[in-house]
């Protein structure tokens, strides 16, 4: 006769309950059912998520208690030396069984008293059908408990999938890959999809240990069944902040996780989630698992209306990896959209390399401000064009200079300008406007990772500015360097006034000089929020007008507002060349050479509203200014104001040209024109000058070489380093 040792299960417990009767062939031992040293408990619980990735105090790991009615799903696993398959000759030494459990109602309180396990757990029930043996992975059979490894000795390893609280366990065809795909929308709930595995109790490698019949008949032993999230969580708190009527949301706020991983496979035994391309395919190399916008779920009931603090919680496959400036939440409170990036969450989350974990739950608390008025700045350098060889008048060599020099190192604030009238003179076709912005802040020098300027007045006292209210409309300008208006450094810093008494577009006036890096006018910069003029402001607010933020300007609901810093004037700078001494065409050069411009605006002014450059219609000779230094006297550099580069064939004396005069030391004069217009942009037949001009932000490079019978020239453009600002509102 067998012996029948019933395995049970409670919810998290796992009874053992023994009954035997004796047989000649094997060994005896009576057990009184119900027995206290013959009731063995394994505990089992869901492990709560890693709050906010900080241990736990102690460092243990916290259980709770199932739902009442869980249905698990359970495979046993054994082996009985001298088993033979179904066939009854092939030998099959490992066994295994699938059975499924359910929680009670009603919970059991912790055992012992002291909270060691669980302090609410379930007794798991048992269709007959299902319920496991002792003897059916041959415990009892002498055979079994001879060698190592085998039987008693090596005892069961037990594998479990549930779903907390629902009446169907998950199906399961392999349990080292199951197929899980989390959806979309979770507005409605997520813990339907919340996965939960047990494989703690194992005879693998590296397991918490195994199931054994002397130590379960005993009471020693393992006996934690732990269930664990497959899945990764993450929660958002946003808390209604400055700009919120009495700290409250109006309307029901939005949360969205952006880019996540959503699809992937769960192995049981290996305790791995692995997140996959769409269709379960495993990630080659340089791919990435397939991502998706998740809609999170609102928690808190209908606290938004009467809280500050609103909770979203949604779940994602594990495996994402962001970097810091990656926006990875979107939120939307009454109007306003924000996002917040991946930063601070990284810098908690080094320990496994910023990689999101299954089990764990990332936690952002978020205040949001829907008012105050955030800026950040992005600047754009210089753009370099090699031009073509064009001999022997000029002829394009390579450039020089230092090509980060500029602006970007010096950039330590500006003075920040706002207006709330509608653009005056908007044109859609030109896409240029004026307007009018009162002088009002100094913002100061960035701090944050996101380059926002804290605003300052131009006392230099910390303020903080918002929008009049939920309808206005603003334009920003910035100008740095920051503007001044005391009348006695008028050459020094920009100001900024009224074109006349009967235009009110605010200008700055400029004016050719020698470039010196960091200062007025050379590295003048005027910045402004860079848009298509399409694109419309998203409020929907009941007596919110809404209008295209190009010409209507931004409205209190676009969060965090970019100005793009452009450069004003442009760049000429020369360097002299000639042939060898030993050349019966060298030109003696130096201090003893003047190079000029001719037929040239030398003063004209930017319109604060629109950045363009309106040049003064009368044309004159600029002499480039020679930069000092020994080792330097061949160099010309200065900053000119932007202008058309006017030029007829027929050699017009309006032509914007070089004139290179040289005083020889036998008392004659040699003069060398080149004309400007016509250099192309090397190996290419387009001009380096397409548009027939200098522009704005453009750095030109003219190498001249100056012999007895040419001059040749080299021209670039050197582009500015775009530094890009990202639009989050992080708080």
């Amino acid at each position: 006769m067998k012996i029948k040792n019933n395995i049970l299960f409670l919810g998290a417990a796992l009874a053992l309950l023994t009954a035997c009767t004796s047989d000649d062939s094997l060994p005896t031992k009576e057990y009184t059912v119900g027995e206290a040293d013959n009731l063995i408990t394994l505990h089992a619980g869901v492990a709560e998520s890693g709050q906010n990735l900080q241990t736990r105090a102690a460092g243990d790991v916290v259980y709770h208690k199932f739902k009442s009615a869980t249905k698990l799903r359970l495979r046993v696993d054994g082996t009985w030396k001298g088993h033979k398959d179904t066939d009854g000759t092939t030998p099959k030494e490992e066994i295994s069984q699938v059975t499924t459990a359910t929680t009670a109602a009603e919970p059991t309180i912790d055992s012992d008293g002291d909270n060691s396990h669980i302090l609410d757990t379930h007794t798991v029930t048992f269709l007959p059908s299902e319920k496991l043996f002792w003897d059916d992975y041959g415990t009892a059979d002498p055979n079994n408990m001879s060698g190592s490894g085998n039987g008693r000795d090596k005892g069961l390893s037990i594998y479990g999938v549930a779903i907390d609280g629902l009446e169907i366990a998950p199906e399961v065809s392999d349990w080292t890959s199951i197929q899980w795909t989390l959806p979309q929308d979770q507005t409605s709930g997520w813990s339907s999809k919340d996965l939960l595995t047990s494989n703690n109790i194992t005879a693998e490698t590296n397991a918490d240990g195994t199931y054994k019949f002397d130590e379960a008949k005993n009471n020693t032993g393992s006996n934690l069944l732990k269930f664990t999230h497959a899945m990764t969580k993450i929660t958002v708190n946003i808390t209604a902040a400055d700009g919120f009527v009495n700290g409250k949301f109006v309307n029901e706020p939005k949360v969205t996780l952006l880019g996540f991983n959503y699809i992937g496979t769960v192995n049981v035994e290996s305790k791995v989630s692995t997140a996959t391309k769409t269709g379960y395919t495993l990630v080659g190399s340089e791919e990435n698992a397939a991502t998706q916008d998740f809609n999170a779920y609102r928690d808190n009931g209908a606290s938004w209306t009467s809280a500050t603090t609103s909770t979203f919680n949604a779940l994602v496959f594990p495996g994402n990896k962001f970097s810091n400036t990656t926006n990875i939440i979107k939120i939307e409170a009454d109007g306003n959209i924000y996002y917040v990036d991946a930063s601070k969450i990284n810098e908690v989350n080094t320990e496994t390399n910023d990689v999101f974990e299954q089990g764990k739950n990332y936690i952002f608390n978020i205040k949001v401000k829907k008012t105050e008025i955030k800026v950040t700045a992005t600047i754009t350098n210089w753009k370099d064009i090699e031009a073509e060889e064009v001999a022997p008048v000029i002829n394009i060599n390579a450039n020089w200079g230092d090509k980060d020099s500029g602006a970007s190192d010096d950039f330590t604030g500006f003075s920040f300008y706002r207006s709330t009238e509608k653009l005056s003179s908007y044109n859609s076709t030109q896409k240029t406007s004026d307007g009018y912005y009162p002088a009002e802040v100094n913002a100061c020098k960035p701090t944050d990772i996101a380059k926002q300027w804290p605003f300052k007045d131009l006392s230099n006292n910390d303020i903080k500015l918002y929008w009049p209210n939920h309808n206005a409309h603003l334009h920003f300008r910035g100008v740095w360097p920051q503007t001044s208006t005391e009348t006695s450094n008028i050459d020094e810093v920009p100001h900024v006034k009224d074109l006349s008494n009967s235009d009110n577009t605010q200008i700055i006036d400029i004016k050719n000089v020698s470039y010196t890096s960091g200062s007025y006018p050379s590295d003048l910069m005027i910045g402004r929020p860079e848009m298509e003029e399409t694109i419309k402001c998203s409020n929907t607010e009941t007596g919110h007008t809404q209008t295209a933020l190009y010409e209507g300007g931004i409205c209190a609901t676009e969060g965090l507002t970019t100005l793009n810093f452009r450069y004003v004037m442009s760049q000429v700078e020369v360097h002299l060349s000639t042939s060898a001494t030993t050349e019966k065409n060298h030109v003696e050069l130096g201090t003893n050479t003047t190079v000029e411009i001719i037929n040239v605006s030398n003063t004209g002014y930017v319109k604060l509203g629109d950045r363009v450059v309106v040049p003064t219609e009368t044309k004159e000779t600029y002499i480039l200014n020679q930069v000092t230094g020994d080792g330097n006297e061949l160099k010309r550099h200065s900053a000119i104001v932007p202008q058309s580069l006017t030029y007829s064939t027929s050699g017009s004396s309006t032509n914007v040209r070089f004139k290179i005069t040289v005083n020889n030391t036998d008392g004659t004069t040699d003069v060398y024109y080149a004309d400007i217009n016509p250099i192309l942009e090397k190996n290419k037949t387009t001009k380096v000058a397409p548009n027939g001009k200098w522009e704005s932000g453009i750095h030109y490079k003219y190498e001249l070489y100056i012999t007895k019978t040419d001059i040749k020239v080299t021209a670039t453009l050197k582009d500015w380093v775009t530094v890009n600002a990202t639009e989050n509102v992080w708080f």
